[in-house]
């Protein structure tokens, strides 16, 4: 068989990983290539297994090809950093409901209550003016009732993000 010569285009440098030289397949990648979103996608879900949100809440398994659903931003490496999503989906709309249009007010010193985990076990907590990305709760009671709702597994699952 004759040789062929590829004229590597500037900028660009063969993807060893991506290229398969036994069955003939050269894909380029560029040099000095900046760190997006996408090119993160594109080497944690191209040509290898994922998990991903259906449109009605279900994870779901499947592989994805070059460029084909790999920056969606609801894939995952793991089934169960989906999973905590989705319960923490849950909490966040929980928690929109029993506070009703209650916002939370930083500058105040109100109270502000959300649900931890604290040696290992869960319990409400509080803050006055810090905003730490908690799901808050405008009183006490209302965080307990959250976790009567959601129950505290699924609670756990939304605090602890698995990857």
């Amino acid at each position: 068989m004759e040789n062929i010569t590829i004229n590597i285009p500037e900028g660009y440098e063969i993807d060893m990983k991506k290229s398969d030289l036994s069955k003939g397949i050269v894909q380029f990648k560029q040099i000095n290539q900046p760190l997006t979103y996408r090119s993160i996608s594109e080497e944690l879900f191209t040509n290898k297994p994922f998990y991903w949100i259906s449109e009605n809440g279900k994870v779901l398994d499947g592989e994805s090809v070059l460029g084909l659903n790999c920056s969606e931003s609801n894939n995952s490496t793991t089934k169960e950093q989906l999973e905590s999503i989705l319960a923490l989906n849950k909490l966040c709309n929980v928690a929109k409901y029993l506070n009703g249009d209650w916002i939370p007010d930083f500058k105040k010193k109100d109270e502000l209550y959300y649900l931890s985990i604290v040696n290992n076990g869960l319990t409400v907590s509080s803050h006055t003016i810090i905003n730490d990305g908690n799901v808050f709760f405008k009183t006490f009671e209302l965080a307990q009732k959250a976790v009567e709702i959601l129950g505290g597994e699924e609670i756990r699952r939304a605090l602890t993000l698995s990857h």
